[in-house]
């Protein structure tokens, strides 16, 4: 996964002050995360979810993530391929705006 910093270019936000950076780089890791929580609800047996659950809910991300990772030995590449989507998406959306606002722009100014 890129850095933060590569992240904020992509999306062109590098002129937002350094909390709202911050605010969206969040919600992405969010997002990520409630979307690779999906795609491993689909993969885990009713048994696992049960012990990986107990793993998170006593507090052991070491051990939780070392869970997930004995169970569904492709979890880094599902990472790396939902980061890549919703890049993608948030590019597209990113530069609908940018041309929406430049346009808008252009009408106010004639």
């Amino acid at each position: 996964m890129p850095s933060n910093i590569e992240i904020i270019q992509d999306l062109k936000l590098a002129d937002l002050p350094e909390e709202e950076q911050n605010k969206v780089l969040a919600q992405i890791a969010e997002t990520i995360q409630n979307r690779i929580a999906i795609r491993v609800d689909g993969i885990l047996t009713d048994q696992q979810k049960i012990e990986y659950d107990g793993l998170i809910t006593a507090g052991n991300q070491d051990e939780s993530d070392k869970y997930l990772d004995e169970k569904i030995p492709n979890l880094s590449d599902m990472v790396a391929e939902e980061y890549t989507s919703l890049r993608k998406e948030l590019i597209e959306r990113n530069e609908i705006i940018l041309a929406a606002i430049d346009k808008a722009t252009k009408k106010l100014d004639s």
